[in-house]
């Protein structure tokens, strides 16, 4: 069973060091939003996504789901801090997201996909709550040994990546490089 990131490692995903090889505004910047999408940040985490995405989104809404308590109750308190008021925490399980069928213009899946136990069936769910034409991103690690991401055996190369995305009906739309560390692919449902 894959691991998930700790809650008590939290501190670890919003240092402000982590901006320097993954800028959440040159990511953003790379997928095809518009200011009233509604999006889904699945996997969350503390927000390190969420809060960028809820500033751009200002017609919007962002859904910040997570299968753990403490990292919402983390996003929760820095939504709070930041005055937002378009985003919504959700907890779920790993096959039971609590969202609407074809409710969401966007999914975003950051360095998720290789904590969960069915990728393929994950990712078919993802399908399911986007509307047609909505589009999906994917951010994971390179799998190769570094110094930090999880460890080696447990990441999805990008080739197996490609793969799944594509048994679960999705296309790809576009490949960036955004460091040396992750691969990223911008789909179209």
């Amino acid at each position: 069973m894959p691991h998930k990131f700790p809650v008590e490692s939290k501190h670890i995903l919003i240092d402000p060091e982590r901006k320097e090889s993954t800028d959440p505004q040159r990511v953003i910047g790379l997928l095809p939003i518009q200011p009233h999408h509604v999006v889904a940040d699945i996997g969350c985490g503390p927000g390190f996504f969420t809060i960028p995405f809820a500033k751009h989104l200002a017609q919007g809404k962002v859904f910040a789901v997570d299968m753990q308590q403490g990292m919402l109750d983390e996003v929760k308190a820095r939504v709070e801090a930041e005055g937002l008021g378009n985003v919504d925490i959700c907890l779920s399980g790993e096959l039971d997201i609590p969202l609407e069928k074809t409710s969401l213009d966007g999914v975003f899946l950051a360095y998720m996909l290789h904590e969960t136990e069915a990728p393929l069936a994950f990712l078919r769910i993802m399908k399911k709550i986007l509307k047609d034409g909505g589009w999906l991103c994917l951010l994971e690690w390179i799998k190769e040994e570094m110094e930090d991401g999880p460890p080696v055996e447990e990441r999805i190369a990008e080739e197996d990546a490609l793969e799944l995305v594509q048994k679960a009906g999705f296309k790809v739309t576009s490949r960036p490089k955004i460091n040396e560390k992750h691969y990223m692919f911008v789909l179209d449902s």
